[in-house]
């Protein structure tokens, strides 16, 4: 199993009632944050597939009775996080991120935190590792995409546009 970290946007500010009936029934949810009329929910949550954690966590938000509209991946992440991007194992990434001779990008903030710039360490991974596949980062803008194009479709027709995802 991998942890995936991630945020999902909602169409609105919730109320303090609705964000308590997040946290009561969505425990992958850590935090909650709203403001300039939409709210994110920050998501952790152990699974085989980066599109079952995304699934199961919108199933059970949006069974609140809330409307989720968007996905965001983080720009600072932890060494799980960066293995679970590159698609190798935390070890490795972790062995390569303390070899000071291999110029791994140093952390943003206090380094007690664990906090990797992404760009940086992309970036890093793509000049040691030519054709680096970031697949979490291309499975993440599809799932925003398709959280934003269910966003717009109209709730009669969402099953006739989900067809066009198996063509």
């Amino acid at each position: 199993m991998t942890t995936f970290q991630f945020t999902l946007r909602l169409d609105r500010e919730l109320s303090e009632a609705e964000e308590d009936a997040i946290e009561a029934g969505v425990p992958e949810v850590h935090s909650i944050e709203g403001g300039l009329g939409s709210t994110d929910a920050h998501v952790a949550i152990d699974t085989d597939s980066f599109a079952d954690a995304v699934t199961a966590v919108v199933w059970k938000i949006e069974a609140t009775g809330q409307r989720v509209v968007g996905l965001e991946l983080a720009d600072l992440v932890t060494l799980d996080e960066i293995a679970a991007r590159v698609g190798q194992d935390t070890e490795l990434v972790r062995a390569r991120a303390t070899d000071v001779d291999a110029g791994f990008p140093a952390t943003s903030g206090p380094a007690e935190w664990g906090l990797y710039p992404w760009p940086a360490v992309s970036a890093w991974f793509r000049e040691r590792f030519p054709g680096q596949q970031f697949e979490l980062d291309q499975q993440g803008a599809v799932a925003d995409l398709v959280l934003r194009a269910r966003s717009l479709a109209d709730i009669d027709h969402r099953a006739r546009w989900a067809r066009l995802l198996t063509v």
